[in-house]
């Protein structure tokens, strides 16, 4: 017998699981009646028994959606950033490139929780540059699955976009 998990939302990957284990013989027999009957008879347990479930595959880049930005005169002051959950338990770090054209950490966020891949961004960013044109942010969501696999392929995001008409 195996556990494949098709009673769970999702397989547990990382997660310890315990179990006990039990042999279980089938025993056939003759009633008073001549009637051939079968009954299972059941071992002792073994002793709890702990494991994992290691995730091998690779998980994909979240997509990451600006969802508002509150702008201060010519200052961006905040951004609401959300993306996708994309493995179980997964470590999801928002970044941003920065004016030496680096990723910069914003905030990791270890969760299962899908509710949680939201964050509010307190910044303090030009929406335009000292020529007066208007500056373009990126930002992107890398995640790292429970066996430590981080995503191959990046999806970044643009803001500081002009209101909708």
């Amino acid at each position: 017998m195996a556990d494949d998990f098709s009673n769970d939302p999702e397989i547990p990957f990382g997660t310890p699981l315990y179990y006990k284990l039990v042999g279980v013989r089938r025993v056939k027999y003759t009633d008073l009646n001549g009637d051939i009957k079968e009954i299972k008879v059941f071992s002792d347990p073994t002793q709890t028994l702990l494991t994992n479930v290691v995730d091998t595959i690779r998980p994909e880049a979240p997509l990451a959606e600006v969802i508002n930005q509150v702008e201060t005169g010519d200052i961006i002051s905040q951004v609401n950033i959300k993306w996708n959950k994309t493995c179980y338990n997964g470590t999801y770090v928002l970044s941003f490139l920065n004016t030496s054209n680096a990723w910069q950490k914003i905030v990791e966020i270890t969760t299962n929780d899908p509710s949680q891949l939201i964050y509010s961004w307190n910044c303090n960013l030009n929406k335009f540059d000292d020529s007066g044109k208007q500056v373009f942010y990126k930002i992107k969501v890398d995640v790292t699955n429970t066996s430590g696999l981080i995503n191959r392929s990046d999806h970044t995001v643009s803001f500081n976009l002009p209101p909708s008409i």
